[in-house]
């Protein structure tokens, strides 16, 4: 099956007096390596509309959904919305706050993100802590967790949802519940099998997947284990990649 890649450009430079247009020519042929032409049949240059409110020049993520290609920009700590031709649409900015990867729900027509409150850094021995002995703390005052709604009558409405006390981890939403990644040993849990990839429905454990020996000095203590997890057309669909990555240490 070959797929149409779009690929969107941003003007950087504003010319102070009117330019001759450049004709510019890709040809997925020559690409190195595998060829482009046995992935792609075709490519679309989409130049982003450019102006005071929507220029950006620090993309830390990008989501295309059916009809709006979606931004968010490290530098300004905001998300930038622009239609399939390019024309500037909504900006969403966050203040307190610092905006994490963007993820699209199809059923929702939404952006699910959440955000990290800037006043506070905690350690992840303290995480690990805090999500094990949670007590009656507020959550919310470390993490948001928000959808941004595209619909055309929805007017870029933004909805807060409840912050279990797991937020503090990698979170990835999916119908209603929430993809929770365990990288390592967590000396804070009583249980000797822990899970690097839980299923939470609000506060309840739905379903638990690749185990490993909660215990010191095994390879999760020293070892972090990376549980990628890749959009794909589906809601109830994901692609998970398990990666391991080895800490040397010098004695």
């Amino acid at each position: 099956m070959r797929y149409f890649l779009t690929v969107t450009c941003l003007f950087l430079l504003r010319l102070t007096a009117p330019a001759q247009d450049q004709a510019l020519y890709i040809v997925p042929d020559n690409a190195l390596g595998i060829k482009a032409a046995n992935l792609f049949s075709e490519i679309r240059l989409i130049p982003l509309e450019t102006t005071s409110t929507s220029y950006f020049n620090n993309m830390a993520d990008f989501v295309v959904t059916p009809d709006r290609l979606v931004f968010m920009d490290n530098e300004s700590n905001s998300i930038l919305i622009f239609n399939k031709e390019g024309k500037f649409l909504h900006k969403f900015k966050k203040k307190k706050y610092k905006l994490g990867p963007l993820q699209y729900s199809y059923a929702k027509n939404a952006i699910f993100f959440t955000s990290t409150n800037k006043n506070y850094t905690i350690p992840f021995s303290k995480v690990l802590q805090m999500t094990q002995k949670p007590g009656n703390r507020d959550f919310s005052k470390y993490k948001n967790i928000e959808f941004l709604y595209l619909g055309d009558n929805e007017r870029y409405r933004v909805e807060k949802q409840p912050v279990p006390f797991y937020a503090l981890n990698s979170l990835y939403y999916m119908n209603g519940r929430y993809l929770v990644r365990n990288s390592r040993y967590n000396k804070y849990s009583k249980d000797t099998v822990l899970y690097h990839l839980d299923i939470m429905n609000g506060n309840t454990l739905e379903r638990s997947y690749f185990p490993f020996l909660n215990v010191a000095k095994l390879p999760t203590d020293f070892d972090d284990i990376s549980i990628n997890i890749d959009r794909t057309l589906s809601d109830s669909t994901v692609y998970l990649q398990k990666t391991t990555t080895i800490r040397f240490i010098n004695w």
